[in-house]
């Protein structure tokens, strides 16, 4: 162990238990530890006491903050940093697998495939992280980590602290090593006083000679004569020691280790588009005319072989260069992922074209047979492909779409590629396709039509008929404001997409895609009529609709009308040829409207979590906590949730799911202690910390864990007190729960009288009734009670008559409950479900269902049925 290791641990014990050392370099020691905290593994790396010591803790505080913004799948996150003892430590992630220098010291050189791809998401995590101003100055085997497919770079803890120091003549004193000789630029190895980004961009290509060759460019026996060659000597060619790397691949690689800055690529993101183009020979590209023929077997096979090369002479006639299949005709999956196109026009007003072009793209393949089509989701940028690479392969994707789009004069060109997920290839390469700025559109059913024929030839997937997918894409104007209503969706700002979407409608009547936003926005803001009436219009136009319009008019049909099976079956469908992330969760979100926690752990369980990971989206681990804890699984509801917030620490549903799992668990202690940090979280409003305790307390109610239970509805009925008499108004249900389960009908009656009961009927009257009836119920006035039960079934509602008939039968389900007549309230309760009300964790959570626990039709009808 390192010296001080004993003074280390019990600096670090109340936050982390260290196990052991794995590994030291020039600047830090690093430990694997366990997070006390949030019961996980990490590595804590400790400056050396030299480096603290030049540093300072202020400094490396103050500069570390830059690292900690720091978010990209290919950079290994900073999880905490600080000072303790003397001490000055980051906290990473503890990745299971080898450093890349474990793998070189193994194996030697690397398959050229995998090269380039570790190589693509090193600089795509350095392009990141010079955007935001931050020099890594120590690119090597050692601190790049291998996950699988993935590297991950890491030490970038300490590299701008370390920066910022290097001007202190106490660094060359000290000894600290700003870097490591072998990977060193010669601006580094000459002490140049103005190093920058393209530092980093020298070490790449050191990296990649390593990674080509199974050795670095220059080795001598000493540091100072690897220093000096850095300085004076021309690395000998990457083929001289491995002829079968491809020249252009072996001339980026040289650019990289020019002596001069300005000579090398002067920015990642320059190299990284590079790399993108030369994994093959001849830059990926192999001529139309020296496409090879595969042999093709059955009759079927024939007819698609004689289709493809049909395909094959339209691509030579609209300028479209493909690359050959190569290897086995088995392993071409027809599953593609499509991308918005990246703007390169410098004007961001024109950012909404990339998202046209792929969309049209999209829509185009999903109408052939045989693809299933995969878009790329808004929250990835489309400038990295190393990103989207990730994301197609982490969704089982072979190829992927995307392209750019520029200016020349007064006209816009766009350009498409076909890439290779498995081994990052270029398959195919479109040439420009100029159109008009005014009016772009033809430009891009030009560019349309060019990328389904490529599809076809690469994938043998038949194009049916290009005169079958939709028409000419809409009037131009109209898919502008489409595309702002689909960023406020993305924003939440339902209203907005709503105007949007109408816009759209009225620029383009012909415009399916505009009727669908439009229905989605309304649906989303429960104007429910106003939504049948676009459905309506859509399903006279069902036979214009592509495959994806098609899918959203069943789904939102089946919702509306509350045949929810029909929904889920329709979303179950479309993922099957439409596998994205987005739509296998909703199966998953479907199966627990419908009570079948075990179907949503069967489908996410089958899902690569990786994606979501890409996505933020935190969805995926909420979903699995739910239905865990439905099927009593606790144990592993409380991994799914401390999984999914080792992502994304601040999700409240998942903080949620970690409660109800311990304290279903008999964990009393723990979730004590889990439930003090999060009711004093200053991130967490205290609304939403009053509404999290009271479901806790409902939970342990309904696991007959009373004690408990009171003493958090005491808890959350404190927190909710001290909101504003505004705030609690704005939800008004969640104090009026919190009284009735605490047995406090006189608060609970005072509470209505304080707010004013038209805090409860702001959507419809029947919510009114309903809050009187349960009021009379209280007082035990039955007879009052029932009389406004039956008003509920006679009171005329303005909303959709399905949505009406199960808010209705809800009431009434809750008044027999309160009454007593649990045979009445079980059945109501039954025909609910039927209209469509949602099972959910909501009613495992029902403050109103607590009189009918225990009841054994009850029990039957909530119990998990699949």
């Amino acid at each position: 162990m390192a010296p001080g290791f004993d003074s280390l641990t019990a600096a670090l014990a109340d936050r982390y238990q260290i196990e052991r050392e794995i590994g030291q370099g020039g600047m830090a020691t690093v430990y694997v530890a366990k997070d006390l905290k949030h019961d996980r593994q990490v590595a804590i790396k400790v400056l050396k006491p030299e480096l603290a010591a030049v540093i300072g803790a202020d400094r490396f505080l103050a500069e570390i903050k830059t690292t900690a913004s720091l978010q990209h799948p290919h950079i290994l996150a900073l999880h905490d940093s600080g000072e303790a003892a003397g001490f000055l430590y980051f906290v990473m992630p503890y990745v299971e697998g080898a450093s890349l220098r474990d793998y070189l010291e193994r194996k030697g050189e690397l398959p050229i495939a995998d090269a380039v791809r570790i190589l693509r998401h090193v600089v795509d995590a350095l392009g990141h992280a010079h955007q935001h101003g931050l020099v890594h100055r120590d690119i090597k085997p050692d601190n790049v980590m291998l996950s699988g497919r993935h590297a991950l770079v890491a030490d970038f803890g300490v590299a701008k602290a370390v920066s910022e120091a290097s001007t202190d003549e106490r660094a060359t004193t000290a000894g600290v090593a700003l870097g490591t000789p072998a990977y060193m630029a010669p601006e580094q190895a000459s002490a140049a006083p103005n190093i920058d980004h393209r530092a980093d961009i020298y070490a790449v290509g050191v990296l990649a000679y390593e990674l080509l060759t199974g050795r670095p460019p220059f080795d001598a026996a000493t540091a100072q004569a690897v220093l000096a060659a850095h300085l004076t000597e021309t690395p000998d060619p990457v083929t001289k020691h491995r002829a079968t790397v491809p020249e252009a691949l072996a001339q980026v690689v040289a650019r990289c280790l020019e002596k001069k800055p300005a000579d090398r690529w002067q920015t990642a993101e320059e190299l990284l588009s590079a790399l993108e183009t030369v994994a093959t020979p001849s830059g990926g590209m192999t001529p139309v005319a020296t496409q090879p023929v595969r042999a093709v077997g059955s009759g079927r096979r024939r007819v698609l072989g004689v289709v493809a090369a049909a395909v094959v002479l339209a691509g030579a006639a609209w300028g479209i260069t493909l690359a050959g299949a190569g290897g086995d005709a088995e392993l071409v999956q027809n599953r593609v992922s499509v991308s918005s196109f990246a703007n390169r026009t410098g004007d961001a007003s024109l950012e909404h074209l990339g998202q046209i072009a792929g969309d049209w793209v999209q829509r185009g393949l999903v109408s052939t047979e045989r693809l299933e089509i995969l878009p790329s989701p808004p929250s990835l940028s489309p400038d990295s492909t190393s990103a989207l690479l990730e994301y197609a392969e982490s969704a089982g994707a072979r190829l992927l779409v995307s392209g750019t789009y520029y200016l020349t004069r007064d006209s816009v060109r766009f350009q498409a590629n076909i890439m290779d997920v498995a081994d990052g290839r270029l398959r195919g390469a479109l040439d420009p396709i100029g159109g008009s700025l005014d009016d772009p559109t033809p430009a891009i059913e030009t560019l349309r039509e060019r990328v389904m024929s490529a599809i076809a030839v690469v994938t043998d997937a038949v194009v049916d008929s290009l005169t079958r997918i939709s028409p000419r894409p809409p009037n131009y104007a109209a898919y502008r404001e489409w595309s702002e209503g689909y960023a406020a969706f993305y924003d939440s700002n339902f209203p907005e997409m709503k105007e949007r979407a109408y816009r759209a409608m009225r620029l383009d009547p012909s415009f399916h895609g505009a009727k669908v936003l439009a229905a989605n926005a309304l649906f989303l803001l429960q104007e429910w009529v106003a939504a049948d009436s676009i459905l309506r219009n859509l399903e006279s136009s069902r036979e214009e609709l592509n495959t994806l319009d098609s899918f959203s008019l069943e789904w939102f049909r089946g919702y509306m009308e509350g045949d929810i099976p029909a929904a889920a079956r329709a979303t179950r469908q479309y993922v099957q040829r439409f596998p994205d992330p987005a739509l296998i969760r909703q199966v998953a979100s479907d199966a627990l409207v419908l009570n079948r926690p075990r179907d949503v752990i069967e489908t996410l369980g089958a899902a690569d979590p990786r994606p979501y990971e890409l996505l933020g989206d935190s969805r995926y681990w909420r979903r699995l906590t739910d239905a865990h804890h439905l099927l009593g699984d606790y144990e592993n509801g409380v991994a799914a949730a401390r999984e999914g917030l080792a992502l994304f620490g601040g999700d409240v549903f998942l903080i949620r799911g970690e409660l109800l799992n311990l304290g279903a668990s008999g964990r009393d202690d723990l979730l004590r202690t889990r439930v003090d940090e999060f009711a004093s979280s200053p991130a967490v409003p205290p609304s939403l910390r009053g509404r999290e305790v009271l479901f806790l307390a409902l939970d342990l109610i309904r696991h007959e864990r009373h004690q408990q239970a009171e003493e958090y509805l005491d808890r959350a009925i404190s927190i909710l007190e001290t909101l504003s008499p505004e705030d609690r108004a704005r939800r008004p249900f969640d104090s009026f729960n919190a009284y009735r389960a605490a047995g406090r009908w006189p608060d609970a009656a005072a509470f209505v009288e304080d707010v004013g009961l038209a805090r409860f009927g702001t959507r419809t009257p029947v919510d009114t009734l309903g809050v009187l009836a349960l009021l009379a119920a209280d007082r035990g006035e039955s007879e009052l009670a029932l009389q406004l039960s039956q008003e509920i079934r006679a009171a005329e509602d303005s909303r959709y008559p399905t949505l009406v008939e199960r808010s209705k039968l809800n009431w009434e389900a809750i008044i027999a409950a309160a009454l007593d007549r649990k045979d009445e309230a079980v059945e109501k309760l039954r025909l609910a479900y039927q209209s469509g009300l949602s099972f959910s964790l909501f009613q495992h959570l029902r403050a109103d269902m607590i009189p009918l626990h225990g009841h054994r039709p009850y029990e039957e009808l909530v119990r998990p049925k699949g």
